[in-house]
């Protein structure tokens, strides 16, 4: 380990400080509503302010700024929802600030985030969220390893997939990567059985290795590039509506989309457009996924115009700039959008805002030079510590030696480890159609394991033998991949090769 001294003003330490904290809550998997994640809301709200008024502004900077953070002040008081106003924050604050360091410090602290709840899912520490599906042709048990839903737990992947291959410049490191995290989809697959969030890792992969290798891009590949943006916003909007719900082709769409379709009408047909936003209103009990519909109900058309200029011009000054990385996350993301949630909800994944936000603030340019509290901002020297690789050991033998220690530390598990007779779940947790609820009684002293189950009146479905071996063999293969991870990175980073 060595250590590197850097240079850094007061108000790039705020936001750090703010994005940190809100970034690990979201990465342990706290949520809107929880006394922890409002204490971390709080802890998070005083450095930003601080960045906030120490931060130097043209005058257009500052009008446009304070129009934004008026606005997202307008929207949650109109609907009561705080994501508008977190993420005009999250975007004014990120004025100054090096988007590279950034995605740094969000790889680590993401890093760290993730690392902790996957070991507390393989520990069993902790409230394990599962529900009960048919997949595969199999009755599976999806698991959130302890974030609130299986979607959650893929779409937390993709965040540190997107932070990972930002991060990594060198072309055999990437290659590496890009063969890792390939793998790692496929597990975390297993858990979440989400096809959105596989898919989404793999558009982002795919997207990432284009537009790294493709260097001089035709005009009909930059009008493609420009036009994936609006036309998922257009579908999100307007497909629901215009397709009649009684052809094959409403039917299609909505089962592809995992009945998000069909939600996305119900909502759209329920909520009138308004300027500034209003509370979502729902007379049925389905959810809302597409974040373009969330943003246009509950920000209104004033916040969501905005948000889409926002995102043609990044995509447009990216292509100019050919800047391949940001194109990979804006285009993935708006993807995304489309059945995923997270975009402009409080979940605070969404980091292709901050690419928005970078050139938000080169296009406001112009005007006298306002200071409110500038001159406090100052310069510091801090001194980090930073892992290098260790030199000496040939990648050949890295390989080997984590892939024996996976082999064997997986066989051990699988061999040695009991699997229960049966899995408990409670009825709220089974969403399979045709299966019949457990009528007779828990043998005691039978080794079962159970998921939500508080007492004994509760209705309950009961799994064995095949969901049993599939648990079996996912967790079996999560291990193994993990353990490889932590060996191949401790002969990396830890391990000197002994000298002769």
């Amino acid at each position: 380990m060595t250590r590197k001294t850097i240079t850094i003003k007061y108000t790039e330490l705020c936001y750090y400080l703010f994005f940190s904290i809100l970034f690990f809550a979201k990465g342990i998997g706290l949520y809107d509503g929880q006394m922890s994640f409002k204490v971390c809301l709080v802890l998070a709200a005083v450095p930003v302010a601080v960045k906030l008024l120490m931060t130097d502004y043209d005058r257009r900077q500052l009008l446009v700024s304070l129009a934004l953070l008026l606005l997202g002040v307008i929207v949650y008081y109109r609907s009561g929802e705080k994501s508008a106003l977190v993420f005009l924050v999250m975007m004014i604050g990120f004025k100054g600030i090096s988007f590279d360091r950034i995605m740094k410090l969000g790889l680590i602290v993401w890093s760290a985030a993730f690392g902790l709840m996957v070991l507390k899912s393989i520990l069993g520490v902790g409230n394990e969220v599962v529900m009960a599906h048919h997949k595969f042709g199999l009755d599976i048990l999806r698991e959130g390893m302890g974030y609130s839903h299986p979607n959650v737990l893929h779409v937390s992947y993709a965040v540190l997939v997107v932070l990972i291959l930002y991060v990594i410049t060198d072309e055999k490191k990437r290659i590496r990567a890009y063969i890792l995290t390939l793998i790692g989809n496929g597990v975390v697959f297993l858990y979440s059985a989400s096809y959105t969030g596989f898919m989404l890792v793999i558009f982002l992969m795919a997207f990432h290795i284009y537009f790294t290798y493709r260097k001089d891009m035709s005009v009909p590949e930059k009008i493609l590039t420009q036009a994936v943006f609006p036309v998922c916003v257009l579908f999100a909007l307007f497909a629901p509506l215009l397709v009649d719900p009684d052809t094959p082709l409403f039917s299609l769409l909505n089962k592809l989309l995992n009945r998000r379709f069909y939600a996305s009408r119900l909502y759209l047909l329920e909520n009138p457009v308004t300027l500034l936003g209003q509370k979502i209103y729902a007379s049925h009990t389905y959810a809302l996924d597409s974040s373009y519909v969330t943003l246009l109900i509950y920000g209104g058309l004033l916040l969501f115009v905005l948000v889409c200029a926002g995102y043609l011009y990044s995509i447009r000054q990216a292509l100019k700039e050919r800047n391949g990385k940001a194109l990979s996350i804006l285009l993935s993301f708006s993807i995304a959008g489309v059945i995923e949630p997270f975009l402009f909800n409080f979940s605070f994944k969404n980091l292709s805002l901050l690419v928005v936000a970078g050139y938000l603030f080169s296009v406001c340019k112009g005007g006298k030079q306002v200071k409110l509290f500038s001159g406090y901002d100052k310069a510091v020297t801090i001194t980090l510590p930073v892992l290098q690789p260790q030199n000496g050991w040939k990648e050949s033998k890295k390989v080997l030696c984590a892939a024996l220690a996976a082999a064997v530390i997986a066989a051990m598990y699988a061999g040695m480890v009991k699997m229960p007779q049966a899995i408990y779940v409670e009825e709220k947790y089974c969403d399979i159609e045709d299966k019949n609820p457990y009528r007779g009684k828990v043998e005691e002293g039978e080794n079962a394991v159970f998921y939500g189950v508080t007492d004994e009146t509760q209705v309950l479905y009961r799994f064995d033998q095949e969901t049993i071996l599939f648990e079996r063999v996912r967790d079996t293969i999560r291990l193994g991949f993990c353990v490889y991870l932590a060996v191949y990175g401790g002969i990396t980073y830890f391990l000197p090769k002994k000298k002769r």
